[in-house]
Formats: structure tokens, C-alpha cells, sequence
């Protein structure tokens, strides 16, 4: 186990740091995992002398290093009583844990807003407003013990090894700027004083896709709509649309992220595997909206940059989630970041994600993205009994 050491009493990295760091470094210690031997063990709490690989990845300046050894085997006569005891705990908490499971009330199996807001929130920020418009959503749903006939890991595993597949060999086709436009644009109808709308897939409905704001999206829901049927067939699970655009989008986040990285530095896998920013997995549940959603609620050209700000706090975004989902709020990626850059807030929050694009591992912008694209697709109804 290699220890690293803060000398002098500096604090440890912040997330910010820890996006600077060069493709050099990078390159060193790929090479250092995967050829370096590993020196014999010293005793406890030996320091080692730091070496070129040992850099610290905020500062750029050597620590020391400490090799802790494994501690002393217990002998013969110590170490089967305190199996046959250990055994004994572990059979009466498996036990207990298995009378509770069966005992307990039922509870709601729901993953909403709410939920994604506290998860997701940047620097601890939870909006009041989020919660509520997640209890909203919550209400909407039935309750109950999460059925268990298809294991959820196992499927959420062939959902994402599918997708990635596509994007890899670009039969896919769909952008990161489409994506994010796509699923903002299904989300932002939500509106919490009706309960309406939200993220419910009604975007692939004719009467709401030829409405202005989405002119252009409709090879991107042609080309989702047929990935939908490609896992149904694959999985024999009815998966939903929106299911299939969430998951969709999180893995062209991933691969592009994963792109990006590679193209900067040498022994990609080793680095990215090591480094790389990479997203949590999403719930599967989410029902799809029968209908289209109201009309008139998603900024478009003409809105101003205040209006695009209501819209994401409307379902608990902030202002920082709205600046990294730039490329997606019109139809040319470039012309949402000029937009924003006529605030002064946004302006401030589009030149430091602009300084973390620059770094070699990205990671305040790569996060802020991916917490932002997790609580967009959880505006939704997510059923966990779904595919039962």
C-alpha cells in the first residue's frame, strides 16, 4: 500500500487541482504502473525517497512516500478462535439483516429530482425548490419492495456495453451538443405548478418535435427511437425511450471525455482507468409520457440569458450547470456560449471551465457536466419495478 504524504501541512488537492495535470506526468506514471518494480518493504512508517513518478499531481513538486508492510500474521493457536468467532457474527448479522428485509414497511422506490438535486448539487448546493419539485414527482409514483425478477446491474451492464459499442464504431451518429440540446429540451417543460412535463421522452411525439425550439432534432430521436429497439431485442426487456436516451447520453459523455484524454496523452487505457472522469450509474425506471408536453416553455432564440437561468431553476440547476450545457441550449453550439457570455455570472463561469478544458484530465468541467446531465434525466418518473 503506497501512502502520499502532504509535507508541510498543505491541505489536499481540490477536484480544480487536480485538473491540471500534464500529459508528461501522466505519461510517467503510466509507465512507473506498469514497469516499475515495487521496492522491497521497510519498516512501519519508513519514508522512501520520492522518485519522478512520485509527483504530487496539484503542485507538481516531489513527496515522500510510505510503504506500509502487512502487519504480522496471528499464530496458529490465536487465529482459529477468532474465525470460529468472526463466523458466528457474520451468520446472526446475515440473520438480522434478513428479518429486516422481509419486515420492513414498505418504502417509495422512486429516484426523482430530489434525489439528484442533494446527489448532484456542486459544492454541497441543494435548492429548496429541487426538492419540492422532486416530492412532486415522487407523489406520482406507487410504492412498494422493488421487484426482483430482472436484475437491474446486469441489465444497466448490456444497456452500456451496447451503446458504447455503437458510439465506438460511429453508428450511433449523435453528438454530444444534439444529445445534451435533446434532452434539455424534454426536460425544461417541466413545470412545478401543474406537475407537468419534465423528463418523459414526449419529445419524440411529431406535434412536439416540430415545434420551433426543436427544428433539427428529428434524425437525432429517429436515430435514439432505433436504438431502442436494438437493446429491447438485445435485452428482452421492454426498455423505455427515455430509459434509452438517458443512458445513451451518459455513455457519448464518457466517450467523448474518454477521446479527448487519449488523444493528450499515451497509454490511454492505463491513464483513463487511473484518471479519467468517469460517470456514476443511472437508475432504469423512467416511465414514458403518453402525450406531448404543454407548449411555450422552453427558451429558445429571442430569450434572454435570465430566461435560460428561471428555466434551470425551475428544476433545481444552477446557474454553473447551465453555463456547461452551453453547446446544447440552440441549434449551433456556439451560438448558446456567445449568448451567455453577455452576463457577467456566466461570462466568470464559462472562463474557468474554458481554463479546465485547457488541462489534460478536464475534471471540473467534465464533472460539473456529468453531475448537471444526471439531474436533468432524473426529472423524471422512475418506476424500479418498470421491467419486471
Amino acid at each position: 500500500v503506497t501512502v502520499f504524504l502532504v509535507a508541510g501541512g498543505a491541505s489536499a488537492p481540490t477536484p480544480s487541482q487536480m485538473s491540471v495535470v500534464t500529459a508528461p506526468t501522466l505519461q510517467r506514471v503510466a509507465q512507473h504502473m506498469t514497469t516499475a518494480p515495487r521496492p522491497p518493504p521497510q519498516k512501519w512508517g519508513a519514508v522512501a525517497p520520492a522518485t519522478p513518478a512520485d509527483l504530487d499531481f496539484a503542485t507538481a513538486s516531489a513527496v515522500p512516500r510510505v510503504d506500509i508492510p502487512e502487519a504480522p500474521a496471528a499464530g496458529p493457536r490465536l487465529l482459529a478462535p477468532l474465525l470460529l468467532v468472526a463466523g458466528g457474527v457474520a451468520m446472526m448479522a446475515a440473520g438480522v439483516l434478513r428479518f429486516w428485509g422481509t419486515r420492513r414497511a414498505p418504502q417509495s422506490q422512486l429516484e426523482p429530482l430530489a434525489m439528484a438535486a442533494v446527489t448532484g448539487a456542486p459544492d454541497g448546493e441543494v435548492s429548496r425548490r429541487a426538492a419540492l419539485a422532486g416530492a412532486v414527482l415522487a407523489s406520482g409514483l406507487t410504492t412498494g419492495a422493488p421487484a426482483q425478477a430482472v436484475p437491474l446491474k446486469p441489465l444497466g451492464d448490456s444497456i452500456e456495453a451496447l451503446i458504447t459499442e455503437k458510439i465506438v464504431d460511429g453508428s450511433l451518429g449523435i453528438s454530444v451538443p444534439e444529445i445534451l440540446r435533446l434532452v434539455l429540451h424534454d426536460t425544461l417543460t417541466f413545470d412545478l405548478a401543474t406537475k407537468t412535463g419534465g423528463f418523459g421522452g414526449s419529445i419524440r411525439f411529431p406535434e412536439e418535435l416540430g415545434r420551433p425550439e426543436n427544428v433539427g432534432l428529428a434524425p437525432v430521436v429517429s436515430k435514439l427511437e432505433a436504438l431502442q429497439k436494438e437493446l429491447q431485442e438485445a435485452t428482452g426487456v421492454n426498455l423505455s425511450f427515455t430509459d434509452t436516451v438517458a443512458f445513451a447520453g451518459q455513455m457519448i459523455l464518457a466517450q467523448d471525455f474518454k477521446a479527448t484524454l487519449c488523444s493528450r496523452v499515451g497509454a490511454c487505457d492505463v491513464v483513463y482507468n487511473g484518471y479519467g472522469n468517469k460517470p456514476k450509474r443511472l437508475p432504469l425506471g423512467r416511465q414514458d409520457f403518453p402525450s406531448p408536453d404543454p407548449e411555450g416553455r422552453i427558451p429558445w432564440t429571442g430569450s434572454s440569458v435570465e430566461d435560460f437561468k428561471q428555466a434551470f431553476k425551475g428544476i433545481g440547476l444552477t446557474a454553473k450547470d447551465l453555463c456547461t450545457c452551453a453547446s446544447g441550449l440552440l441549434e449551433d453550439p456556439e451560438a448558446g456560449e456567445a449568448l451567455l457570455m453577455t452576463d457577467k455570472q456566466c461570462a466568470g463561469i464559462l472562463k474557468d471551465l474554458e481554463k479546465s478544458k485547457q488541462t489534460t484530465t478536464r475534471t471540473t468541467y467534465e464533472v460539473t457536466l456529468f453531475n448537471a446531465y444526471t439531474r436533468l434525466v432524473n426529472v423524471a418518473r422512475i418506476d424500479p419495478k418498470a421491467y419486471a
